[in-house]
């Protein structure tokens, strides 16, 4: 599933994590955990093609349901 990012950008929230698109190259998009950028450092990414989601990286954080939820209701 996509959402939008505060600043209105595309987001994938899959299994209760959220990543930040990082580049996309010939059809696949590469993904990076939310959390990757904090001091938590997260190592999750993910790799899409279209809507597809084809590989994903295991986290080293931990899944946030209520702040996928948020997401999802201002989403809305």
């Amino acid at each position: 599933m996509f959402g939008l990012t505060e600043r209105g950008k595309k987001m994938l929230i899959h299994q209760g994590y959220k990543y930040n698109k990082e580049v996309s190259r010939k059809g696949t998009t590469y993904w990076t955990c939310k959390k990757y950028r904090t001091p938590q450092k997260c190592t999750g990414r993910a790799k899409t093609i279209g809507d597809e989601i084809i590989e994903t990286q295991k986290h080293s954080c931990v899944p946030s349901q209520i702040d996928v939820e948020a997401t999802q209701i201002r989403n809305k």
